[in-house]
């Protein structure tokens, strides 16, 4: 290993010069020099092994299909870990939006039950449960394995085999329409 990472470090400029033009060898040779520490500096960020390690296997997918816009190859080192903190400002944004939506429908909930004394939280929440069900299959599955059942997109995906991405869009989809559902069914019972 520390032989490797010699060879690496002494051709480092032309590995980065051959990966620019296409070469895959250079790229996984940047790729096994660069992951373990660009995966630790994104956990000291995120404090999550998985997502580290997705947004960083992200960063290197970006990497190799931008590859050729790389101009100052003496700075990669510098490029790799800017953009692994960009990629992590992106998912927290992701996320706080996630929480804000979540959080929007509960505030509703709870105004609504405070203004309205006499309102039935059984029935609200019978109500929700039923809009719930009547979700797509997939969809109704996603989404009560993340917010039911506590699991991570990541664990979500590799139970159902299907993308992080396919995940989230999942999620927010069911949210859009639970909020609205939601929000129509209280109108029309309430106001």
């Amino acid at each position: 290993m520390k032989h490797e990472i010699a060879t690496y470090v002494d051709r480092e400029a032309e590995i980065i010069s051959d990966f620019v033009m296409g070469n895959k060898n250079a790229f996984a040779k940047i790729y096994k020099y660069y992951f373990e520490p660009l995966c630790r500096y994104c956990l000291s960020l995120t404090r999550d092994k998985s997502m580290s390690e997705d947004i960083v296997q992200d960063v290197f997918m970006t990497l190799w299909n931008k590859r050729e816009s790389i101009k100052n190859k003496d700075t990669l080192k510098s490029y790799l870990y800017r953009c692994v903190y960009n990629a992590f400002i992106d998912q927290h944004r992701k996320n706080a939006k996630k929480i804000n939506a979540l959080e929007e429908i509960r505030m509703e909930v709870i105004m609504h039950v405070n203004h309205n004394p006499e309102t039935n939280r059984d029935k609200q929440l019978a109500m929700l449960m039923r809009f719930i069900e009547e979700l797509p299959e997939k969809r109704k599955e996603v989404f009560m394995l993340n917010k039911l059942q506590n699991y991570k997109y990541r664990e979500i995906a590799d139970q159902l085999d299907i993308s992080e991405r396919t995940v989230e869009g999942q999620i927010r989809k069911a949210l859009i329409n639970l909020r609205e559902r939601f929000s129509n069914w209280i109108q029309k019972n309430y106001f």
